[in-house]
């Protein structure tokens, strides 16, 4: 006897009931099972417009696993990142002659390198959460994740660039002073910043569709990560003194703008991207406590997502 195909799944919009895990666009009310020509018990709004709004806490266990997987995978990336950032400082504090030290030569070797992998890590990490479909999509969150996956292939390559840069540096196959293009390079560094923050602004936008989450908690973390923007021209204006000489490299333009600040130049860049990372691993520790990833996603059991 031939196997009969199983049906082809409804429309939302020909339901008469919204769906299992729809939740109401303006309160987030669980509205599962109602008609779609009532309103919401809570805020009142019609539960029409919000079939097509699941919850996130119901969405595919792809995507679950997913945000699962790589979140877990970026936190890791992120402790790793600070002690990239913990060695270049150690490089610069025991400065010596340049490249020809050995302690700017450790902190720059291993600190730059556990830095450009981490990013690399993190970046790929962006690109597959961008991969994957949010439930109830809109054309704003699918534009969201659009960027996310340009900007994450974006910072991979930068990362390579700047790591083949770094070792003919280090092996004397190019000079600094002879090639102007190439401190642009290292002072460019000052993107890796937006990396930790785009990824709290996304799992702000996550959160809307969850029942579980606070946005706003979400979206103040992405706005204090900004806030270390505000010391930043101090160390991009003289860049040669700042980014340069953290990487055990000599700039060519000294400024005394630097002076105003309390600590040494060079030390302002990893501060701040140390601030960004440990206000990027809160935001994923409350995501991740929130819907519930402390315990292991079973493949053949349909998650029960804390908060659902």
């Amino acid at each position: 006897m031939p196997s009969v195909p199983p049906p082809e799944p409804t429309e939302p919009e020909l339901l008469d009931t919204a769906p299992r895990g729809a939740m109401c666009l303006g309160c987030r009310y669980d509205v599962s099972g109602m008609d779609i020509r009532a309103k919401c018990p809570e805020c009142g709004d019609r539960v029409a417009p919000s079939v097509n709004n699941i919850a996130l806490e119901s969405a595919d266990h792809k995507l679950l696993a997913t945000l699962n997987g790589s979140t877990r995978a970026i936190t890791k990336a992120g402790v790793l990142a600070l002690i990239g950032l913990a060695l270049l400082c150690l490089g610069y504090g025991f400065r010596g002659g340049g490249v020809g030290s050995q302690a700017p030569m450790f902190g720059t070797l291993f600190g730059s390198s556990t830095l450009l992998v981490t990013t690399f890590l993190a970046a790929q990490q962006m690109r597959v959460l961008g991969s994957h479909r949010i439930p109830g999509e809109d054309p704003k969150a699918k534009s969201f994740r659009a960027v996310l996956r340009g900007a994450a292939i974006f910072v991979v390559a930068y990362a390579l660039l700047s790591a083949a840069v770094l070792v003919l540096l280090v092996s004397g196959r190019i000079s600094l002073s002879q090639h102007r293009a190439i401190e642009y390079v290292f002072t460019m560094w000052i993107l890796f910043l937006f990396v930790p923050i785009y990824v709290c602004f996304y799992l702000h936008s996550l959160a809307q569709r969850s029942r579980s989450l606070k946005p706003k908690l979400l979206m103040s973390l992405a706005i204090a990560g900004m806030f270390v923007m505000i010391p930043l021209p101090a160390a991009t204006g003289p860049a040669d003194e700042s980014i340069l000489l953290l990487l055990g490299l000599s700039g060519s333009q000294p400024s005394s703008f630097p002076r105003l600040l309390p600590i040494n130049p060079p030390y302002v860049w990893p501060i701040a991207m140390a601030w960004c990372i440990i206000v990027m691993l809160v935001a994923i520790a409350y995501f991740r406590r929130g819907l519930g990833f402390a315990e292991p996603i079973d493949s053949d059991v349909d998650p029960k997502m804390s908060g659902a």
